[in-house]
């Protein structure tokens, strides 16, 4: 029996792993024992969800914390290997309301540097040595003689328990899969420690690992995304009208839905009292009804509730509330299945989405719904010189969205109004481009995406069965 080792440092990505069918397809096999890697403490519903696995093996195991220098010098020093759009954009701007903006000399100093750096490309090998070298987080080397593992899953890269995993590896002589969590980490920070294989969510990505990163074509494998395979399943989707009648909402009004960007976009509560104004006034030409969608960066254990609580019991207004918040992931969140079905209903009967830079774009692009994009300041938003998140329409990933023309972005209130009522009377409107945007960027269209990062794990395992090219 072979044993392989898979790292779960978010919610985010245990949704992506566990929640599909990648982890279905390795944990029904009999010859394989899976050792998965939580946060302590864990809740009983956690456990409870692999009882049925008697192959599958929990084990926690505490977080790491870096010194002053690594986490004030080194890091920042790794994010300037890669000097991408989006980089540009936390070279000037904190990225969130949480972090604050650098002022305009320091941005140009670090401008400077950055594009110094990037020119020189023996810094990225030099760099990775000394990642190695000088941080061996030695935190996993009892479980590896432990169990003796064949072959380690970091499931996000580019995590600290995810890399210090990885580092015990090489000293092992372990091969090792790795993952970007999402469509937006590799234009953010050099991957530190390279896997023998890393798994991409779409060739744009592919690209991008090879110029940025300097990874070789060969190792890099396109799989698209596997918490979005349910959407080409028939069976996800309920009847419209039951649906909306079990939000409490009318099927007979349409639908305009926004989702939040969380502490990316902390304005976003005004966009969402906008809305729910327009929809009271018949602002839209029709009748509406409004789904708003928080974020979970939303969530907060220090107060009840979301920001957007106040809009809950409003006519015609429904506030998701479908999140299972949890303390013991990083990112303090843990959608169940159900939780995702939920949300791509939501999605396939809106009639327009109304947003920020999110990859409920991606999304919404799939199900053929169209896509407004909010590109101006509310009243009531701090006027500063940034963060203005709208200019993340302008990032290495959200830039694929917007030149595509899948999306309308609007510049003003009037414009807003105009888009929506546009889409309400046209929903064929960029139908095209939505479904080439789909399409680049999710690779393919076909449910299939947790398999192919099942079967490319099962290879690296040297296991009987593996389809290769699915």
């Amino acid at each position: 029996m072979k044993t392989v080792f898979i790292m779960l440092s978010r919610g985010f990505v245990a949704r992506n792993i566990l929640r599909t069918d990648t982890f279905r397809l390795i944990a029904e096999r009999s010859d394989l024992r899976i050792v998965l890697f939580v946060p302590r403490n864990i809740p009983d519903y956690f456990r409870e969800e692999f009882v049925r696995y008697p192959n599958v093996v929990l084990e926690e195991s505490d977080d790491l914390e870096f010194g002053k220098f690594r986490k004030k010098v080194f890091e920042p020093m790794l994010q300037k290997m890669v000097y991408s759009d989006t980089a540009r954009f936390f070279m000037r701007y904190g990225g969130r309301s949480t972090k604050a903006n650098k002022s305009a000399l320091s941005a140009w100093l670090g401008h400077l540097g950055a594009t110094l750096i990037a020119k020189l490309p023996f810094f990225i090998p030099a760099f990775r040595w000394i990642e190695f070298h000088a941080f061996p987080d030695r935190a996993y080397g009892e479980f590896f003689d432990k169990y003796q593992p064949d072959l380690v899953v970091a499931t996000a890269i580019k995590t600290k328990r995810d890399l210090a995993m990885m580092k015990e590896t090489r000293r092992r002589g372990v091969s090792t899969v790795g993952m970007a969590r999402s469509w937006d980490n590799l234009d953010r920070i050099l991957i530190a420690f390279p896997p023998d294989r890393l798994i991409v969510q779409n060739e744009v990505m592919s690209e991008l690992g090879v110029r940025l990163h300097k990874l070789r074509p060969e190792s890099i494998s396109v799989t698209g995304f596997p918490q979005f395979d349910l959407y080409q399943n028939p069976e996800t989707y309920q009847p419209r009208d039951e649906f909306l009648r079990s939000l409490g909402l009318d099927p007979a009004r349409r639908v305009v839905m926004f989702a939040s960007e969380g502490v990316w976009a902390p304005y976003g509560p005004l966009v969402a009292d906008l809305l729910a104004e327009l929809v009271a006034s018949k602002a839209f030409g029709e009748q509406c009804s409004l789904v708003v969608r928080p974020h979970f960066s939303d969530l907060s254990f220090e107060r009840e509730g979301t920001p957007y609580d106040h809009l809950v019991g409003l006519p015609n207004v429904f506030v998701d509330q479908h999140f299972r918040s949890m303390k013991f992931f990083t990112d303090k969140w843990d959608p169940s299945f159900k939780e995702m079905k939920h949300l791509a209903n939501e999605l396939k009967h809106a009639d327009v989405l109304v947003t920020y830079a999110t990859t409920l774009a991606i999304e919404s692009s799939i199900v053929d719904t169209p896509i407004v994009n909010i590109n101006y300041r509310l009243p009531g938003e701090q006027v500063s010189d940034g963060p203005f998140f709208a200019m993340f329409y302008g990032s290495s990933h959200y830039s694929n969205v917007v030149r595509s023309g899948a999306t309308r972005l609007v510049a003003d209130r009037e414009a807003l109004i105009a888009a929506v009522r546009h889409y309400l009377q046209h929903p064929e409107s960029e139908r095209a481009e939505r479904r080439a945007c789909a399409l680049r960027l999710t690779y393919r269209l076909d449910g299939k995406s947790g398999e192919r990062v099942a079967h490319i794990i099962l290879g690296a395992l040297g296991c009987q069965g593996v389809i290769h090219n699915l």
